[in-house]
């Protein structure tokens, strides 16, 4: 299957999708504890995803020669997602040990390297800021809980949330 047309595929799966998602979120039952209901954030994150996907499926159609041209020169990496495959998997085993605070800092570090990045200085900055970005929006301003891990790592996360 050419890129052209699995890269197509995969973005109008994506919208339509987020457009039935969106759909259903309409009928979510409605409470009356405050402003924003339990649609809120699903229907603010399909909203993203139908405007991303429908650019996806414009910038696909803008670049299809391009695409077509650059599929002849690719070469591809295959184990590449299986270590990928592998690392999320172990991210999501030893979360509960780590935290998710060194658990993504490390995962980030880890999947930085398989996907290519050599800098150290762009290794450590990018998942210090990925981290921080994630400890910020999701423990905190979402109040999602996340693991906090066990000893050390416990009091590592108990830190920063």
């Amino acid at each position: 299957m050419s890129v052209l047309l699995t890269e197509s595929l995969i973005a109008a799966v994506f919208l339509t999708s987020s457009c039935l998602f969106y759909y259903q979120t309409f009928f979510f039952p409605k409470t009356r504890i405050s402003d924003i209901g339990p649609e809120y954030w699903p229907q603010l994150l399909l909203a993203g995803m139908i405007i991303l996907s429908a650019a996806l499926l414009v910038d696909i159609y803008k670049r299809r020669k391009a695409l077509a041209a650059a599929e002849e020169d690719k070469k591809p990496y295959p184990l590449r997602f299986w270590y990928t495959l592998a690392l999320a998997v172990a991210y999501t085993l030893v979360m509960p040990l780590l935290g998710f605070a060194v658990g993504t800092l490390l995962f980030c570090l880890a999947i930085m390297s398989v996907l290519g990045v050599r800098s150290v200085k762009s290794l450590l900055l990018t998942a210090t800021g990925a981290t921080v970005l994630f400890v910020v929006l999701f423990p905190k301003i979402m109040a999602v809980p996340m693991p906090r891990g066990i000893g050390i790592f416990r009091m590592i996360s108990l830190f920063f949330y």
